[in-house]
């Protein structure tokens, strides 16, 4: 009750009940799968194969998430500076652009993995659900209006 009525004070709406909370649409205590594994009837084995693949990349890809939000914080810094170094915003750039390449580096290679673990069936459903995904967004990456 004291959590219903500080959340209140916060102009936060209360939660459901517990009875009526909806589950997670992936098992309790395990991260969500990639979007095109969605649907699929994977095997305990294959479930477990690729919660080991996104574990281990998980810290290199936490690595890359800190360089680019500390990048991003000196750009702004170096933004609202009195002083504008064209020099170091290149620099700044950069170390952005070189962490951005490395996360999308490590997620394809992780996707490559997974597709790897999945039987041809799966995989021919796995591309479908890709498909379907893409001809929902425009060809900017946005979803109707």
């Amino acid at each position: 009750m004291h959590n219903e009525v500080m959340s209140m004070r916060q102009g936060m709406p209360p939660s459901p009940p517990v009875g009526m909370m909806t589950p997670p649409p992936f098992p309790f205590g395990e991260k969500p799968l990639p979007p095109f594994l969605l649907g699929l009837d994977l095997t305990e084995s294959q479930r477990d194969r690729i919660f080991e693949l996104l574990h281990s990349q998980e810290p290199a890809m936490r690595a890359q998430v800190k360089s680019i939000r500390k990048a991003m914080t000196e750009i702004n810094r170096l933004a609202a500076a009195d002083h504008y170094s064209a020099a170091e915003v290149h620099r700044l750039a950069d170390k952005l652009a070189g962490a951005i390449a490395n996360s999308v580096v490590l997620r394809t290679e992780t996707d490559a993995k997974i597709r790897m673990l999945l039987t041809p069936e799966q995989r021919k459903q796995a591309d479908e659900m890709h498909a379907r995904v893409e001809a929902y967004f425009d060809h900017e990456g946005y979803p109707p209006k």
